[in-house]
This record gives C-alpha cells, sequence and structure tokens, in this order.
C-alpha cells in the first residue's frame, strides 16, 4: 500500500464489501442501483437506521454561486431533501481542494467538486485524479465519458487506486451528479491563427490543455488556473493583471494583458466574464471548439457508513437523477447562451482553424504518454478511457 492516507481505516468499520459492489455498478454504475425502474438497492455498508430529520454538511465551491455548475448542486441538494428527511446546510468555510480529504476523513458529510480540482496531497493520486472530472484533450465526449465511468471501469478502478494503494475508507463513494457541456476554447481578442499560436500571446487555461498547447507552440505564455480566477481573467483582458499573475516576460510596466482565455461554457462565460464588460476591452471572438475538454463532470463523494439505507436511497436516486437532468438542461442553456454571446456582447463565433487542432492533438498525445511512462497506474486508467472513444452509448438510453 502506498502512501496510505487512512491506515486506520482497514477493518473497523461498517463497509463489509471492500471491493466497491461491481454488479451494481454494472447495472448503470452510480451506486447500488437496481435495473428495474431504477430503484436503489440497501447497501450492507449503510449506518444505523434512522427515522427523525437531521441536518448533514455538504461542501461545495460551486454553490450556493450563480453560475450553471453551482445550479446543478443545488438541483442535487433539493432533490435530495425532497426524497428524505435530510436538511443540507453548507460548509463554511469550504475545504475547497481538501473537499476529498475532508469527506474520507469524517470531517463533513458530503461534497461536490470536478476531480481534477482536488488535492489528495500524493502526487502520483493527484496525477490519476486528473483523468476524471475533465475529458482529456480530443476525448470523448459526455455521453461516452459517462459510458466510461459507470459501464467501462472507470470508477471501479478509481474506487481500487484510492482503497487499496493509498488507504481511502472503504466506504467512501465517488460518482457523477452533474453532466456539464463540453468546454469551449475561449474568448479571444485575436484570431486564433496557427501564425498567432507560433508567436505567442498571454492566456488563459488549465490541465492538460494547457500542457499540450505549450508543447505545440512553445512561445505561448499563461497566467494558469491558480492566477486564472474569473477576477483576474476580468483584470487580465483590461491589461490590470500584475504581480505574480503575469509572467515575467509579459509584464509592461508592471501589468500585463491577456489576449485570450478558455474557461469553462457558454454560460458560465457569459454569465461571470462578459457580463463585466470585456467585450468593451476588445475581446471579440468566441471559439466553440470543444477541444481541450468535451466533458465536464463533478463527482458527489459521501461515506455510506455515515448514511441510513433509506437515506442512501435518497441520495443515490436524486444523484442518477440530477446527471440526466443536468445535462438536458445545460445543454438547453448553452445553446441560449452562444445566442446571447453574439446578439448581446457582439461576438463573433468561430471554430479553431484544423492546423491549429492537428499541433494540439499532436502535443496532447506527447503529454499524455510521458504522463503515462511516469505512473502506473495513469497509464492503466487512462488506456481503459481511450477504449471507450468509438462507443455511442447514451445515458439516456440506460434509464429506459
Amino acid at each position: 500500500m502506498r502512501n496510505n492516507i487512512n491506515s486506520k481505516n482497514s477493518t473497523k468499520d461498517n463497509c463489509s464489501n471492500p471491493i466497491f459492489r461491481r454488479e451494481a455498478l454494472r447495472l448503470c454504475g452510480f451506486g447500488a442501483v437496481a435495473a428495474a425502474g431504477m430503484l436503489p438497492v440497501t447497501s450492507s455498508s449503510a449506518g444505523p437506521r434512522r427515522t427523525a430529520p437531521r441536518t448533514v454538511v455538504l461542501d461545495s465551491r460551486f454553490a450556493p454561486l450563480p453560475n450553471t455548475l453551482g445550479e446543478g448542486v443545488q438541483e442535487f441538494v433539493d432533490a435530495l431533501q425532497r426524497r428524505s428527511r435530510l436538511k443540507v446546510s453548507y460548509a463554511s468555510p469550504s475545504f475547497g481542494t481538501g473537499i476529498l480529504n475532508a469527506v474520507n476523513a469524517g470531517q463533513i458529510d458530503m461534497g461536490i467538486d470536478i476531480l481534477v480540482l482536488q488535492k489528495s496531497g500524493i502526487p502520483a493520486l493527484d496525477d490519476v485524479l486528473r483523468l476524471y472530472g475533465e475529458s482529456i484533450p480530443f476525448g470523448p465526449n459526455v455521453e461516452c465519458y459517462l459510458e466510461w465511468l459507470t459501464h467501462g471501469g472507470g470508477l471501479d478502478q478509481l474506487k481500487h487506486i484510492m482503497v487499496h494503494e493509498y488507504g481511502y475508507h472503504r466506504c467512501l463513494e465517488v460518482v457523477p451528479v452533474v453532466a456539464n457541456a463540453a468546454q469551449s476554447a475561449g474568448m479571444s481578442k485575436i484570431d486564433l491563427t496557427k501564425e498567432n499560436y507560433s508567436t505567442g500571446f498571454l492566456m488563459r487555461t488549465f490541465g492538460f490543455g494547457q500542457q499540450a498547447m505549450q508543447r505545440a507552440y512553445p512561445q505561448m505564455s499563461f497566467i494558469g488556473a491558480v492566477g486564472g480566477s474569473v477576477a483576474n481573467i476580468i483584470a487580465g483582458f483590461k491589461g490590470e493583471l500584475s504581480g505574480d499573475n503575469c509572467p515575467e516576460d509579459g509584464l509592461i510596466f508592471g501589468t500585463c494583458e491577456l489576449q485570450a482565455a478558455e474557461f469553462v461554457t457558454p454560460c458560465i462565460d457569459s454569465n461571470l466574464i462578459y457580463s463585466a464588460g470585456i467585450a468593451a476591452t476588445g475581446v471579440q471572438y468566441y471559439y466553440t471548439t470543444p477541444w481541450q475538454s468535451p466533458a465536464t463532470i463533478s463527482f458527489l463523494f459521501y461515506r455510506t457508513d455515515r448514511f441510513s439505507p433509506s437515506e442512501l436511497a435518497a441520495i443515490r436516486s436524486s444523484q442518477i437523477a440530477n446527471v440526466r437532468d443536468s445535462r438536458q438542461r445545460l445543454q438547453k442553456k448553452n445553446s441560449a447562451c452562444l445566442r446571447d454571446l453574439r446578439v448581446v456582447y457582439g461576438q463573433e463565433l468561430r471554430q479553431l482553424p484544423d492546423d491549429v487542432l492537428a499541433d494540439l492533438e499532436n502535443g496532447s498525445h506527447e503529454i499524455l504518454q510521458e504522463e503515462s511512462a511516469d505512473n502506473e497506474d495513469f497509464a492503466k486508467v487512462l488506456n481503459s478511457l481511450q477504449k471507450g472513444f468509438s462507443s455511442e452509448w447514451h445515458f439516456d438510453k440506460a434509464r429506459r
């Protein structure tokens, strides 16, 4: 066992089956769920029976913020409170990048986040978590990514790695709860041509996409994800970003100016960034190409030994319904938000050119291969994920 995060959880808990219920996962994956009628199965790992109402604490950095990711969290909470006698309160302050570990340790009852944003404190495990929550560049779309998680072994592998290699609690469940749309290539002041990428400019982007872009175009510079908050993106487009958030070669009189930024989806970009007036700074193009993350999934974390059978049934049924409902809702909203970007903010909607995409795909392949060579678990999960790319499975069809 490597770098055991919780060496005391080996036997004395209520989780009688440490092998994460493979058959239940096979039946559409989202915890222990029966195929017929989507009815939850009572788990032997459930905690004591409870009948009185009680309050549980959920931690999410996206709620109750006014953006589409926050709405998905709140809709899950609303559904859970309708289906159970649980009352949900939000953790304050948030554990931030430590939500997963806080749930594992029993400090809070539930958490919701994109796994790639969580930090376990174990670098090798953090590398594996980067494959969860956001699809890899040029990877599977939302439907195929969900299939891989639930039918293709994605959740099985994650549980095995976390529990058996790093000592996470055997009752810890990590399951999809919000299925977001693909991430757009983002907003820009300049044409995102191969010539401009090759010359280099300052951009905000994140994750494997940033690494792939840096590999394909070494002259590019970035403010990074930590420096790439909403406030810093806005300041960057206004030419007012300063200090450690600016790369040294991008400073002009102590400040730097963003030329482009990839953030999330049309609705979030519109609601949180364009609404601050960035179009007036010269931002004129919105690139919709979903090359960097064709799928974004928020995960629910909870421990089954902290809930009664009826509470677990409510959690699981709410979570399954929320995956389906959030996917449908966000698809409709993003279509409307793209129209607003064009009509309200005067943006020209574009796609990245083919020669740029070819360079980015080559860069992505190199980066992923290098990561695989350094981390056996990463290589196994990536290989499993890549096998499912050609599938035409659809989440809604599995509900029928």
